[in-house]
């Protein structure tokens, strides 16, 4: 009669021991899923503050700086992107967008006219720019971006001056006539997100 209730104990120490190391092991689990869940939620809207930050500062360079100019250099840049070298129009329009953009905490801004070409590369941070002479890290993004004639977004790991393994936050906005209906070309902006990523 004895051994009855050590056997009874011993089972019910091991039941215990399993409860307590199944129970420790969904604590963890669900700690770990909620610490990613909270993390991507943090991720989702950054992501969306700086958007909009973005798209706000190129609503800004679209009618405070693009619109100046738009009616000489949208039809010079579809009949003759050489001639714009020499034109007064588009030589104060890359002043223009240098100003605007040189005070900003950007990587780079580039500008595009309506067939994807650049036309504008103004290096705005002189803090940490990239690494290569490249205007853009992902020509592709933009190409294929730019046929969708709305804002995209991408992050994406590059080398910067002072960061080889900087995280820039890629944006492609368009830039729509005064009606917003034909694309007139495109503005990419480079923001280094590195610090906060």
């Amino acid at each position: 009669d004895l051994l009855m209730p050590l056997r009874y104990t011993g089972r019910m120490f091991n039941f215990l021991r399993i409860f307590s190391i199944v129970s420790l092991t969904a604590i963890i689990l669900i700690a770990v899923f909620a610490g990613m869940s909270a993390r991507n939620l943090a991720i989702d809207h950054l992501k969306t503050t700086i958007e909009q930050d973005m798209s706000n500062l190129a609503q800004g360079y679209i009618h405070s700086v693009w619109m100046k100019y738009s009616d000489v250099v949208v039809p010079l840049a579809a009949s003759d992107p050489a001639a714009l070298r020499g034109n007064t129009s588009a030589q104060e329009l890359a002043r223009d967008t240098e100003r605007y953009f040189q005070k900003m905490d950007l990587v780079r801004a580039n500008v595009y006219n309506a067939d994807g070409r650049l036309l504008i590369s103004s290096s705005a941070s002189k803090r940490n720019p990239l690494a290569g002479n490249a205007a853009s890290p992902d020509a592709t993004f933009v190409s294929t971006q730019f046929l969708q004639g709305k804002n995209a977004q991408i992050l994406r790991e590059v080398a910067l001056k002072n960061n080889d393994k900087g995280t820039l936050l890629q944006l492609l906005i368009p830039i729509l006539d005064g009606d917003g209906k034909q694309t007139q070309g495109a503005l990419e902006i480079l923001y280094d997100i590195s610090e906060t990523w």
